[in-house]
């Protein structure tokens, strides 16, 4: 249907989007003075499934049959009930992956969530950084 064209357009829109700017912010260094900002890799997996999601191989379903966003970043399999306090025994690459402010701001706008992970160092067990300038988490995360 019509409609459904339009909703598959807008999404492929919003998708490359998104990917566009991760990619063209996105670093393996944080400049002198700024952090790391912890990401489960749980999330990112789902989140890259979902922006890669071109629909090719999913044609002639209907555009609710793609992928769907990520939903709200969610850090908790991260950290201890306290939510500040890192589980034991997790490994970089594998659990988590370090992203820079530029990202964390988009991916926190975007989808909300956290708690932010904020580190000098990419490392989860090194000591926290308190960082005042993360943007609030929005009440819903976008659609």
């Amino acid at each position: 249907c019509g409609e459904c064209v339009a909703r598959q357009a807008a999404l492929r829109r919003r998708k490359a989007d998104e990917q566009r700017r991760v990619h063209d912010n996105d670093r393996n260094f944080v400049d002198d003075g700024q952090c790391w900002y912890l990401i489960d890799k749980a999330w990112l997996t789902d989140w890259l499934a979902f922006v890669e999601d071109d629909g090719e191989v999913l044609e002639g379903r209907w555009w609710t049959d793609w992928i769907e966003p990520p939903g709200q970043v969610s850090n908790a399999r991260l950290l201890l009930a306290d939510g500040k306090t890192p589980r034991q025994g997790l490994v970089k690459g594998r659990d988590y992956r370090g992203v820079n402010k530029q990202v964390w701001t988009l991916f926190q706008t975007t989808y909300g969530g956290g708690p932010a992970i904020v580190r000098r160092v990419l490392d989860i067990y090194e000591p926290p950084v308190d960082d005042v300038s993360v943007p609030p988490s929005p009440a819903t995360p976008a659609p």
